[in-house]
């Protein structure tokens, strides 16, 4: 499959530019990992063992999430994570609060679980994810830009050898 991809030039271009990016990639994962991470360990803390321990009620069961709970849940950190991230690039976190509400059932404690879900979506949603999609299309636009003006140079390069060669055979 490789060696297939090398044959074009477009797709050459593309898999040195993801070559060429990929210490800055795995650094950009990180620093999307690292806040994830956080919200997920707070998540599992708050929510996890409600989840588990809770009795399912009829409020519960006409929920959205109630068809989707072995997904979306906060047990493990992996499940943790997991409804985290889906939460960050699907929007199913109104759901997943509104669960969270009700297994609660105190409405004292429905201000801090309705804080939670909204700074998550914010901070996530619409301050890190976009400044990373910026950054990740900036990096690989200057990247495929560096990468075409040294195939431009090296082809322009070629292309000068080629005519001195045919000028000397004519001289001949």
């Amino acid at each position: 499959v490789l060696k297939f991809l090398w044959l074009s030039e477009t797709l050459h271009g593309l898999l040195w530019t993801i070559i060429k990016l990929g210490d800055s990639l795995v650094k950009l994962f990180f620093i999307l990992f690292v806040p994830l991470y956080m919200f997920a360990t707070v998540a599992q803390q708050i929510f996890g063992t409600t989840v588990v321990t809770s009795v399912a009620s009829e409020a519960i069961k006409k929920t959205k999430w109630y068809a989707v709970r072995s997904e979306l849940n906060f047990e493990t950190g992996m499940n943790s994570m997991s409804t985290l991230f889906e939460i960050t690039t699907v929007s199913s976190w109104n759901m997943v609060m509104e669960a969270a509400d009700i297994l609660y059932g105190n409405k004292q404690y429905t201000f801090w679980v309705e804080l939670f879900f909204f700074s998550y979506r914010i901070i996530m949603t619409m301050m890190f994810v976009p400044i990373l999609t910026g950054f990740l299309i900036e990096s690989f636009v200057t990247s495929f830009d560096t990468y075409e003006k040294h195939h431009q140079q090296k082809k322009g390069e070629t292309e000068d050898v080629t005519k001195s060669h045919e000028m000397e055979i004519r001289l001949l």
